[in-house]
């Protein structure tokens, strides 16, 4: 069975002529009305803030940015571009001092890894793009390093790729060259 609240039995008399139930639907629509105007009570679909769904956009644009640079044979300024979109994405998206600690010389294990990515970077912005994309795949192999195990656990988990990741000479190299053993969870 169904169970109504007053409110509900407010709308119900309402509808048949009582001026009660009009007024009470007038105040909900309202309501609904202002919640949506405010800006600051917006929730995602997937539940996170406008921020970070900027910073995923910005993230996702810099890649094609940097493709479509790479792809015109290293046209320097598509490359740029897509290097401070995605620069900038990192930073809406983890937070400005989450970046700074990863990317730019706080943690002493990403030293060499952001040094060769700034070094990249400089050398894009001055008309070297082919150096510098070799250098910042460098720094983000080097700075990325510690994912690869959590990646190798999560390839695999999928359906069709994981059976070839499965395999005993696969799994061995990703156990003897990241110290990873594949059937426990890896803490991120």
């Amino acid at each position: 069975m169904a169970s109504f609240e007053e409110n509900d039995v407010k709308i119900i008399v309402g509808a048949f002529g009582d001026l009660e139930g009009r007024e009470l639907r007038k105040r909900e629509e309202q309501g609904r009305r202002s919640y949506l105007k405010d800006d600051s009570k917006r929730k995602s679909k997937w539940g996170i803030g406008c921020l970070k769904e900027i910073g995923l956009g910005l993230i996702g644009f810099g890649v094609i940015f940097t493709l479509v640079g790479l792809f015109l044979f290293y046209d320097r300024s598509f490359v740029a571009i897509g290097n401070i979109l995605f620069l900038s994405g990192v930073t809406l998206t983890t937070g400005v001092m989450s970046t700074l600690q990863f990317f730019f010389f706080m943690k002493r294990q990403n030293f060499k890894g952001s040094a060769s990515f700034a070094v990249g970077f400089f050398l894009i912005m001055i008309g070297w793009p082919v150096l510098g994309m070799i250098g910042e795949i460098y720094g983000l192999f080097v700075l990325f390093s510690g994912f690869w195990p959590a990646f190798a656990v999560f390839l695999r988990k999928l359906p069709i790729i994981g059976g070839l990741f499965r395999q005993s000479s696969v799994s061995s190299l990703f156990q003897r060259n990241y110290r990873v053993n594949m059937g426990k969870r890896i803490p991120v």
